[in-house]
């Protein structure tokens, strides 16, 4: 059980963090710290850091910038891990977060959501293929009680894309102050406020007669809850240091997980070993256009392989077809179609350097029924056939034991 301390535990987020972690059992909240110390969360608040003595594996800051100087202290003093989601703060305050990070491990992040980091990756990468050929802008929606502008998650994403470019821009945040026109070596950074808006960002490639846009919606406020607490159970296991979500991600290796409903699992069995006749099969499932995934070979028995390959279900009377077609050359051949059926796949870059992977996939699914039909893996990816019964339990277990946002 991770023990949590928990600062800003009667703000907006604090709560949502407190009532998130309620519903976890790898982790608690023994102690809050907020200027109001209701205690309607189901554990002590204290007004300020230094009355905070109860014992904790983590301090978690999702406060006011304002706080930050009493916070470090209490951290480094107790040499206790420091998970800080707290925005907005201000240069001086980010080489305080850096120097506490020679003394005891720290996660520091403008964003605590899964999807958002992706987007930050996208965004790179799209700086380095575009280069300085397109205009770059990010626009920034929030609610009419942020007070930050532009927020830290459009400017962490304005700075991954100024690392990608060759000649470093400048932010441009006040547009209409300036009359003439645009230059190249900037970004524009924009800031709306409205509503209960959770989070918007878009980030805008706009090159000659064409437009990229790059979007993340946040729904809800759970997800940088979520985020939070598995960056605390993360850095409590990690060595002094200034880690972030990209690093969280690489731990995870998995950064993201899509599923395909409607596939049938097709296996033929005692098929002469002979590559002649794999050729004929596939041929003929290419010749009625049958799309065919995550295809199987067993090691040779005696003379026979059994070979395997999911295809989509509404192609089964084809496949039947091929099948009897199939049998009326090789006799001995046995065809097996497993219908209702969903695919999941897991996927992340970080993934080839993330040993362990498909342990955690396997330990994740191992307490719950679902049964795995057919694994196939590649660098990046892994991807599982269960049915339909099942797929609810599988993605709530991979959820959690990835991180992901549901």
């Amino acid at each position: 059980m991770i023990r949590i301390i928990l600062s800003g535990a009667n703000g907006t987020m604090g709560k949502i963090v407190a009532r998130c972690a309620a519903d976890r059992d790898e982790c608690a909240i023994v102690a809050g710290i907020d200027k109001n110390t209701d205690n309607n969360c189901g554990f002590h608040v204290f007004s300020s850091a230094e009355e905070c003595d109860v014992p904790a594996d983590v301090l978690v800051d999702f406060s006011h910038p304002s706080a930050l100087e009493s916070i470090l202290l209490m951290a480094t003093q107790k040499k206790m891990p420091l998970v800080i989601a707290t925005t907005g703060l201000n240069a001086v305050q980010v080489g305080a977060v850096r120097k506490a990070s020679e003394i005891i491990p720290v996660f520091h992040t403008a964003n605590m959501s899964l999807g958002i980091n992706l987007l930050r990756e996208l965004a790179a990468q799209s700086a380095r293929v575009l280069g300085d050929t397109f205009d770059i802008e990010i626009i920034e929606k929030h609610h009419n009680k942020k007070i930050d502008a532009p927020s830290g998650t459009a400017l962490m994403l304005a700075d991954a894309i100024s690392e990608e470019l060759k000649v470093k821009p400048q932010y441009q945040y006040d547009r209409h102050a300036q009359r003439k026109k645009r230059t190249v070596n900037e970004i524009g950074l924009h800031a709306v406020r409205g509503g209960t808006i959770v989070g918007d960002h878009d980030i805008i490639f706009a090159g000659q007669d064409e437009l990229i846009t790059l979007s993340h919606h946040a729904a809800s406020k759970e997800i940088f809850a979520n985020g939070t607490i598995g960056a605390a159970m993360y850095i409590c296991t990690q060595p002094p240091g200034l880690y972030d979500m990209t690093k969280l991600i690489q731990q995870y290796g998995v950064a993201r997980m899509d599923v395909t409903e409607g596939i049938n699992l097709v296996t033929f069995r005692n098929l002469p070993c002979d590559k002649n006749l794999l050729v004929d099969i596939f041929n003929r499932f290419a010749s009625n256009k049958i799309d065919i995934d995550m295809i199987s070979q067993a090691n040779p028995v005696g003379e026979n392989i059994t070979i395997s390959f999911t295809c989509p279900t509404e192609s089964a009377e084809r496949v039947r077809i091929i099948a009897e077609e199939l049998q009326g050359v090789y006799p001995d051949i046995q065809s097996v179609v497993d219908s209702d059926n969903c695919k999941i796949v897991l996927s992340g870059s970080a993934m080839k350097d993330s040993p362990g992977v498909f342990s955690r996939v396997i330990s994740a699914l191992a307490p719950t029924p679902v049964a795995i039909k057919q694994i196939t893996t590649a660098e990046t990816e892994i991807s599982l056939l269960v049915a339909v019964k099942d797929l609810n339990t599988a993605v709530a277990a991979l959820t959690e034991a990835f991180g992901l946002e549901g």
